[in-house]
């Protein structure tokens, strides 16, 4: 099996502890001289790459890390090597991300899975899509971030676990229940609870089985606070103190160990244990101040805020939440403001300072609907691209009565003759400057209805996005669904369902991708297809091969969907029933050439044939049912041919279905 770039198992879990100072800026530029060093005496690109991107991670990725960064992205670009390019744009991504800065790090992702596939990067791929999630559900947007994580998992279970080693076995498990704390923390932020604990439950049992007690404790750190927002305490707080002492057993970073002090003072506060809570609180800040992590500095300061206005000690509480309200606002974090602002409301407002108390309620109150906005924000640019179109009509009206009122004045000061010259000569002028303030705003008009019909395609990709996206998760839920069926058959017709709805999935994808919407590259999309469903049915003890004979040519939307679905069930069938598992030298060809009367679509293979009884019309496969049904849609002529050796099924489609 090829060697996958990614050597960190948990890299969105827990961050080492290091410390900042200008004391160590010479320490630093020695530890970039040594590595560089090292890393240049490294034989092999896959070494290399290794020894930059994972210093980079070893030191949290601080700045003088990007140097490690700069150099793998170099190296991978003069070899030409895609998956060390997509590793190292990842690391960069990572360097970002730990900076806060989440439209730089999600580029950087998007760009990374660019450059690799399933097929042939699978592990990178779903790790990729993991840490894309993160970012997805920091802006809000959390059914693509459950879209990422699932498909993330299906790539992941894909795997062919036969031919890793017992390294890559453990960290494939170490990744799938990374997945599965995410999946809990997004249902848990969704208040669905009953899918939270599932997903909780099976990542804690994971993390027993590969003897991790670092990641078990942080999983019921996380199970704790959900337990928290049920009003569950004592279990939470059980939870909390379980998730620590395993955090300890297997020597947990320090930062790690603190987010479990914070969890347990939120508890504490709840139940009244102010005098714990405080120690709590203390430890953790102390330990997010020392190696430099704002946003564990911000969460407690706002919950240490709180507790000292339990304990009215109203001044300790403004100044802590001023802090947070501080962090909040540098690190962009509408929650984190939220919050910050409510606490200094109640603070002020005890305290009897009217003025700052109104001032963070303001803030409060326009925070608080500014989360409940932000998914609104499609619908609102829909609604104004409609009004730029309605306004295009306007645009139009107004040039026909312009048009009609100047051809209006030049008729009425011909018949005028030689006594109206006079006249004729104003009207002249006046029809001059009127042109010039017609051009004028016809170029700002023109320029309008340019700008509107490039958000329209805009809209579009993000439409063909989203209907492949929603696409990826019903077949995701297909894929969990059938692992949960032992009945053969049924689970034979779930995948069948999950691989028509993938072919449609590509369809949208390649909708999306392209710059030009006008069609889709039918040899691109054929060429996925086929290698989808090759690696999706493996039924001999032999590859099939696949020979792919496809012309350059673009079909619309309305045909390339029958299109696809035709040419799923043709490949479908000559996979599962063509070939034996004693099979050898098995082939499938598939062909699609334009002619002068249309397209010819051709698929064949060397195996067992039809039955000789078969007859199309009479037959109830569902499969075949659905080609000729789709062969109606496409006016196209469907010709099956038994041959000594296989089958071979021939389309005729006409002209018009070319783009």
């Amino acid at each position: 099996m090829k060697t996958n770039y990614y050597f960190s198992i948990f890299p969105i879990f827990f961050s080492f502890l290091v410390n900042h100072s200008n004391a160590q800026d010479s320490t630093n530029q020695k530890i970039i001289d040594s590595i560089l060093i090292e890393t240049a005496k490294l034989p092999t690109l896959y070494e290399k790459v290794k020894s930059l991107t994972g210093s980079a991670g070893k030191y949290r990725y601080r700045d003088f890390t990007k140097k490690f960064i700069d150099k793998s992205i170099e190296i991978s670009t003069i070899e030409n090597a895609p998956e060390a390019m997509s590793h190292s744009y990842y690391s960069l991504g990572n360097f970002y991300y730990y900076k806060s800065q989440l439209d730089t790090a999600k580029t950087l992702f998007n760009k990374a899975l660019d450059l690799i596939s399933n097929v042939n990067s699978p592990s990178l791929n779903s790790i990729i899509l993991t840490s894309l999630s993160g970012i997805q559900k920091k802006e809000g947007n959390y059914s693509l971030a459950i879209s990422s994580l699932f498909n993330a998992k299906e790539i992941l279970e894909g795997i062919d676990t036969l031919e890793l080693s017992k390294t890559e076995k453990y960290n494939r498990l170490g990744r799938k229940s990374v997945i599965d704390n995410s999946l809990a923390i997004i249902y848990t932020q969704l208040a669905d609870f009953e899918s939270a604990v599932y997903y909780y439950d099976l990542c804690y049992n994971t993390s027993l089985d590969l003897k991790n007690p670092v990641v078990a404790g942080i999983v019921l750190s996380n199970k704790g606070e959900l337990l928290m927002k049920m009003g569950k305490y004592k279990e939470a707080l059980h939870a909390q103190e379980i998730g620590k002492k395993l955090k300890l057993e297997g020597k947990a970073p320090k930062r790690s160990l603190a987010l479990s002090d914070l969890n347990i003072g939120d508890i504490l506060t709840k139940t009244n244990q102010f005098d714990n809570a405080l120690k709590s609180f203390n430890n953790a800040l102390h330990v997010f101040e020392k190696v430099n992590y704002p946003n564990g500095e911000m969460s407690t300061l706002t919950s240490r805020g709180n507790l000292f206005i339990n304990i009215k000690k109203y001044d300790k509480a403004i100044v802590d939440c001023e802090k947070a309200k501080k962090l909040a606002f540098t690190l962009n974090d509408n929650e984190a403001q939220q919050k910050s602002c409510e606490c200094l409301y109640n603070a002020y407002k005890t305290t009897g300072n009217i003025k700052m108390a109104l001032e963070n309620h303001e803030l409060f109150i326009d925070k608080k609907e500014l989360i409940l906005n932000e998914q609104n924000i499609k619908k609102i640019t829909q609604l104004e691209m409609q009004f730029d179109f309605d306004r295009k009509e306007e645009i139009l009206e107004a040039e026909n009565i312009a048009k009609e009122k100047e051809k209006n004045i030049i008729i009425k000061s011909l018949i005028g003759g030689i006594a109206a010259l006079l006249i004729i000569a104003l009207l002249f002028y006046r029809l001059f400057r009127i042109r010039k303030k017609a051009a004028i705003k016809l170029k700002k008009k023109n320029l309008q209805i340019k700008t509107a019909l490039s958000e329209k395609e805009v809209l579009l990709k993000e439409i063909h996005h989203r209907v492949k996206n929603n696409l990826q998760i019903i077949s995701s839920l297909l894929s969990m669904q059938s692992r949960q069926i032992d009945d053969d058959f049924t689970k034979q017709a779930i995948d069948d369902v999950k691989n028509r709805v993938k072919a449609m999935a590509l369809i949208h994808q390649n909708l999306y991708q392209n710059e030009n919407l006008s069609g889709v590259n039918a040899k691109d999309y054929i060429q996925k297809l086929t290698k989808n469903l090759v690696l999706n049915y493996k039924i001999s003890n032999h590859d099939i091969a696949l020979v792919n004979d496809i012309d350059e040519l673009k079909l619309d939307i309305d045909t390339i969907i029958p299109f696809g679905l035709i040419l799923n069930e043709l490949i479908t069938n000559s996979l599962k029933y063509a070939f034996t598992p004693d099979t050898e030298n098995g082939k499938i060809y598939v062909s699609l050439k334009k002619q002068k009367n249309g397209l010819i679509l051709e698929v064949s293979d060397n195996g067992s044939g039809l039955p000789k009884n078969f007859d199309i019309k009479k037959t109830t496969s569902l499969g075949f049912k659905l080609i000729s049904a789709f062969c109606v849609k496409l006016k196209a002529k469907l010709i099956i041919n038994r041959k000594t050796e296989g089958t071979s099924v021939r389309l005729e489609i006409p002209n018009d279905k070319i783009v």
